[in-house]
């Protein structure tokens, strides 16, 4: 038992555990939410709100752990203004009960597009000399931004379920942020 506690005491030091968690909790999410299909977004606002200040908090220490180790950047607070965004949507989602299923697809729109700025800043900083990995970055990036439209939009397209969008959205998130974790640890290794 020592052995496996070790093993993920030395794997949680050498990644950064908050997003690999907030990462595995969107794809949980995002598998949940395929096997109920037939709810709607208003359903699943509290979730939702909650996943949107865990990744507000997320994006605070993105911002304190990228000022420590580059202080001369200032594009740092960038994570810092889309962090305190999410904590007041995730907030609003929570605490607005009499929202509509419409306004809360427009609000969770607008949230995914927003959330997904700084990894787009971050990923053209970071993989500009990587084209094929920026190529596949751009790629999620875009369909993450798509499922927000769509969701924005979605009350003058009857036929479309806004659940698909936000499974779709978390599960892209999620992918990527358990993918980033992936890589610095198999950097660190």
């Amino acid at each position: 038992m020592s052995q496996l506690s070790n093993t993920i005491v030395r794997y949680a030091k050498k990644i950064e555990w908050h997003s690999f968690l907030m990462g595995g909790l969107m794809v949980i999410f995002g598998f949940i939410m395929i096997f109920h299909l037939d709810s709607q977004i208003k359903q699943y606002s509290i979730i939702i709100g909650l996943i949107a200040i865990l990744k507000g908090f997320l994006n605070f220490n993105y911002y304190s752990t990228n000022t420590r180790l580059e202080p001369k950047e200032t594009w740092h607070i960038l994570y810092l203004f889309s962090g305190i965004v999410s904590v007041i949507i995730g907030l609003f989602i929570i605490f607005n009960f009499s929202a509509t299923n419409n306004v809360l697809c427009i609000i969770c729109g607008f949230w995914f597009i927003w959330d997904y700025i700084p990894q787009i800043i971050l990923t053209e900083l970071q993989f500009i000399n990587h084209r094929q990995l920026l190529i596949t970055f751009r790629i999620i990036q875009g369909i993450a931004i798509l499922c927000g439209i769509i969701l924005i939009f979605q009350s003058f397209i009857p036929f479309i379920n806004p659940l698909m969008f936000a499974i779709c959205y978390y599960l892209l998130s999620g992918g990527f942020l358990l993918w980033e974790n992936y890589q610095v640890f198999k950097k660190r290794s």
